[in-house]
């Protein structure tokens, strides 16, 4: 546990550095990138925050720790001019810490794009997160009611955050499936060993 909260800090640490950075920063792309980076390091922070502040140092609840991250996503991206909702459903299931960080780095570069990419020139959206179970496979969903991208493969994008979720998606040897023609909506299907609550 004081592992934990000695990363946790120094996560911590890195993100503050990343705010002084983001003040001295007026180029938009900048800008946006630093983000990006802020937001990475916080949901790998968010991981060693709970199992810090819980019994078990190698698990953690899936479903609490997708809705913390989806909060802060929310706060960084939200702003005046747009109306974006972002609903989540998740099972009540604890995974382990290996699991659930690709996991979380996933959900964050989906969501991020959703928010930066989906709604240009509208003023309201959805994002829909959800994390369900069936049979022995898992399912994690991201989609958004968008524009889409005229069912384009991002997959073939050689962007930062497409270069991670196929990556993360390799070491929790998933299913990848990406539709892009009404909204984007992105699926990954694996199998987890993990005792539902």
């Amino acid at each position: 546990k004081e592992v934990h909260h000695r990363v946790k800090n120094n996560l911590q640490m890195i993100t503050s550095l990343l705010n002084l950075q983001s003040h001295n920063i007026t180029e938009r792309t900048a800008s946006e990138t630093v983000l990006e980076s802020k937001n990475r390091v916080h949901a790998m922070s968010l991981i060693h925050h709970n199992l810090y502040s819980q019994d078990s140092v190698t698990e953690i609840n899936i479903g609490q720790y997708l809705l913390n991250l989806l909060d802060n996503l929310e706060s960084s991206y939200q702003t005046d001019d747009k109306d974006i909702e972002v609903k989540f459903k998740a099972i009540d299931v604890v995974m382990d810490v290996d699991v659930a960080i690709p996991m979380g780095l996933i959900v964050n570069e989906l969501v991020s794009n959703c928010f930066k990419h989906a709604f240009n020139d509208l003023s309201k959206g959805i994002i829909t997160v959800r994390f369900q179970k069936n049979n022995d496979k898992y399912l994690l969903s991201v989609c958004d009611n968008g524009r889409g991208n005229g069912g384009i493969d991002l997959m073939r994008e050689g962007s930062l955050g497409m270069v991670l979720i196929r990556d993360l998606s390799k070491k929790l040897k998933a299913e990848l499936r990406i539709e892009t023609t009404n909204g984007v909506s992105t699926e990954l299907i694996f199998l987890v060993k993990a005792p539902v609550l």
